[in-house]
């Protein structure tokens, strides 16, 4: 039986059972939303086969700074399990200390570093993503890899997108700009807790009010639509709040204010 230790505590669960009956995993805790490296690292095993990190982490939106990763990446040493360090929201990404696992492949073999073209280059339809890899692991996942398991039509779509990365950039950096505007102008609201973001969407914690209570009203009274996480152990009366226009912002802000306040 193998192993694998996830990062995301019990923010995301899911049942090992359904996707592989002698699959046993472990989830590591987190402080705030923020992924402890050090529990990670003591729950990988002689048997654990990968471990799974997600940075920045869905519903979060918490990043795992540079230096504690690669301090866990070289306390797992050469023998070290499959990494596999899920990057979907990383363009949207203002924090110096965030890491480019890219980067980090020529040091660390051991890494896979998956993107998306489903977030900032807007593919999420189409479903195409990647996974980038020492030439050693590539070859072993093409090993299990489906024949033809990419259509032409997603591989057209994906080579208009690189074509036009400049302006999709842009597009991720007019996105952050309305988050840190958001952010600033409901930090302060009273009957809420505000946490750290770097993707393209927040978290809040509703403590004026219940959370599934603000999720009707803003629904009901404002028609806006936005994510109820709160049925999850660990995020209890929170919800997540995706970045729109700076207008939708604006409205989700005043909206807020006047539910909260």
């Amino acid at each position: 039986m193998t192993e694998t230790a996830d990062s995301r505590s019990r923010v995301e669960r899911y049942d090992p059972s359904a996707i592989e009956p002698r699959w046993q995993g472990e989830w590591a805790a987190q402080r705030l939303y923020e992924t402890d490296l050090d529990d990670v690292r003591r729950r990988v095993t002689a048997r654990t086969k990968a471990v799974i990190l997600c940075s920045p982490h869905n519903p979060a939106g918490t990043i795992i700074p540079r230096a504690p990763l690669r301090r866990f990446l070289d306390a797992l040493g050469d023998d070290s399990p499959l990494v596999v360090l899920d990057e979907a929201y990383c363009d949207f990404v203002d924090d110096p200390e965030y890491p480019d696992g890219v980067e980090l492949l020529a040091q660390y073999p051991r890494l896979l570093v998956l993107r998306t073209f489903s977030k900032a280059l807007g593919m999420a339809g189409l479903r195409f993503g990647l996974a980038l890899a020492h030439p050693a692991v590539a070859r072993e996942l093409a090993k299990g890899k489906l024949p033809y398991n990419v259509n032409l039509v997603t591989l057209a779509a994906a080579g208009a997108v690189l074509r036009h990365a400049d302006a999709l950039a842009e597009r991720a950096r007019e996105i952050v700009e309305t988050r840190q505007r958001f952010m600033a102008r409901v930090r302060g609201l009273r009957g809420l807790t505000l946490f750290p973001s770097a993707a393209n969407f927040v978290l809040i914690r509703c403590e004026g009010a219940p959370a599934r209570d603000v999720f009707r009203r803003l629904l009901d009274e404002d028609g806006i639509l936005v994510r109820d996480v709160s049925s999850s152990p660990d995020l209890a009366d929170c919800l997540r709040i995706s970045i729109g226009t700076p207008d939708d912002m604006d409205a989700a802000a005043a909206a807020l204010e006047r539910i909260l306040g």
